[in-house]
């Protein structure tokens, strides 16, 4: 917990010392204390209160086998999940198209178990994190829509499914199965994006995120220059 105040305590002395930063340039480029403290201002809430304002949006597509992700007002995401994989972004409505590379080898076989008993204080205490991070997700969560249709494709059974699940609700679950049409799974998941960033910083900072991946990085090299045979 001492590190994410660290971490919290840094990020707002940057942030302080950038807002100084652009009252002086307001205040000797334009010139006056009014249009300094008018462009410091400006670039608090552009770059800290803004992005961090509304909600993440998340919504899955079984039938389609697509994910979208929208982040406040700045951020689309678009996911195919199926056939040649690419995601459509567009921040600030600029956007940008990722295509998924062609294959690479698969990575070297790491002893799993030897680097697990190596650093099992790092994993328990990044597995830990991430549950308590979850936990606060789907307490602060605003919704969580399930919307299932024919989960057995087969008539009968799929109006038995129905008639025994229905619509139920939980909030913020909200849990729904209908008989007709194909097998289809849709989820739309919403929660504040300063919940979200606070659960990812908290996950990195306290789980000690980045150097679990780097230990198994260094594993995976060890493992590559033993000359350890590929995984299946």
């Amino acid at each position: 917990m001492v590190r994410l105040w660290v971490v919290g305590l840094v990020l707002v002395l940057i942030a302080e010392i950038a807002a100084a930063l652009f009252f002086c340039l307001g205040y000797f480029w334009l010139g006056g204390l009014v249009p300094g403290v008018l462009l410091a201002v400006a670039f608090v809430v552009l770059f800290f209160v803004l992005p961090l304002t509304g909600e993440v949006v998340v919504e899955f597509d079984s039938l389609a086998k697509e994910l979208k992700v929208r982040l406040s007002w700045w951020g689309r995401v678009r996911m195919r999940l199926s056939g040649r994989r690419e995601a459509r972004v567009r921040i600030l409505g600029i956007p940008l198209c990722l295509k998924a590379r062609a294959p690479a080898p698969p990575p070297p076989q790491v002893n799993l178990r030897r680097w697990l008993q190596a650093n099992v204080k790092d994993v328990v205490r990044l597995g830990l994190a991430g549950l308590e991070a979850a936990a606060e997700m789907a307490c602060e969560s605003r919704a969580l829509v399930v919307t299932v249709n024919a989960p057995a494709e087969i008539d009968v059974l799929d109006q038995i499914i129905a008639g025994v699940v229905g619509h139920r609700e939980w909030p913020p679950l909200d849990v729904r199965v209908l008989p007709e049409g194909k097998r289809r799974v849709r989820l739309r998941y919403r929660l504040p994006l300063r919940t979200a960033a606070a659960a990812g910083l908290y996950v990195l900072v306290q789980g000690r995120a980045v150097r679990v991946m780097r230990s198994l990085a260094r594993a995976r090299k060890q493992a590559k220059a033993a000359g350890s045979p590929p995984a299946a």
